[in-house]
């Protein structure tokens, strides 16, 4: 599981810094259209870590909160 976080943060560090980067010097989407469709592959991927980290958040809070009533479950 230590390996899973380990992972998860630098590919999450990396994209973010590459989305920074791309916002600090406003850098715009190509006008050729090879180019332009493989842009919009990379920020489909951008969108996906997004949402994937999203949702990995919210498994964390979920966890987070069932784990005092699983710990009671298990004292029973």
């Amino acid at each position: 599981m230590h390996l899973f976080w380990e992972a998860f943060s630098s590919i999450t560090l990396i994209t973010f810094t590459f989305y920074a980067f791309l916002r600090r010097f406003n850098i715009r989407p190509p006008t050729d259209p090879e180019l332009l469709q493989r842009f919009q592959r990379l920020q489909d991927r951008v969108n996906a870590v997004e949402q994937a980290m999203v949702q990995a958040r919210r498994s964390v809070a979920a966890l987070a909160a069932d784990r005092p009533a699983r710990y009671l479950r298990e004292a029973e």
